[in-house]
């Protein structure tokens, strides 16, 4: 037992914590490109293109999951690669990649599950979409996400011809997160759902 116990250890401190620290440094360039994106509509393209396949020497979130699989680096550079592919209009990808992500946070994760969501609506599979709205609104009650997913899943079930769940999600969005931005328009939201 004590062989297997030290062998464990010698594993997790030689071999596993370096390799995810020395994912993380990589993951740096490629975050700063990413978060650069996404606040630079003119630019936005090249700069996702950087963060997914790497530059100034650095690996990109793709080169990330190919070298470090099995590090958390490796598991946040999934997530981040399908939000850039879902930003880029490539639904397909941005499932496949967000599907991969393994996710403890209660925000990430609900952003991601709501993510697919999003890219299953955009390919116009609305069955799928509402229940991807209905796992992030499952995954975690946090102020962040819980009101963004509320409107979304109200909308797609309106869609879909279910005015129940529109109207929980609705009334929900309303009783709960009225002052928040999803909640624009709520009262006409939810006398679409009522009727």
């Amino acid at each position: 037992i004590i062989v297997v116990v030290l062998g464990f250890l010698a594993y997790r401190n030689f071999l596993v914590l370096p390799k995810s620290e020395e994912a993380n440094n990589e993951m740096f360039q490629a975050q700063i490109y990413f978060e650069q994106g996404l606040a630079n509509d003119t630019q936005r393209d090249s700069l996702f293109d950087l963060a997914l396949h790497g530059g100034e020497g650095k690996y990109g979130f793709l080169d990330i999951i190919d070298n470090y699989s099995g590090t958390g680096a490796a598991d946040l550079a999934e997530y981040n690669a399908g939000m850039i592919y879902l930003q880029l209009k490539k639904f397909e990808l941005a499932i496949d990649f967000l599907e991969d992500f393994n996710a403890d946070d209660p925000v990430l994760g609900a952003l991601a599950l709501g993510g697919i969501g999003d890219a299953f609506a955009e390919l116009n599979q609305l069955e799928d979409a509402f229940d991807y709205y209905q796992k992030a609104l499952g995954f975690s009650d946090n102020l962040l996400t819980r009101p963004r997913f509320l409107r979304k899943a109200g909308l797609v079930a309106l869609d879909l011809g279910k005015k129940k769940s529109a109207a929980q999600y609705f009334g929900e969005l309303k009783e709960k997160f009225e002052d928040s931005p999803e909640a624009i328009n709520i009262d006409a939201l939810l006398g679409m759902a009522q009727n």
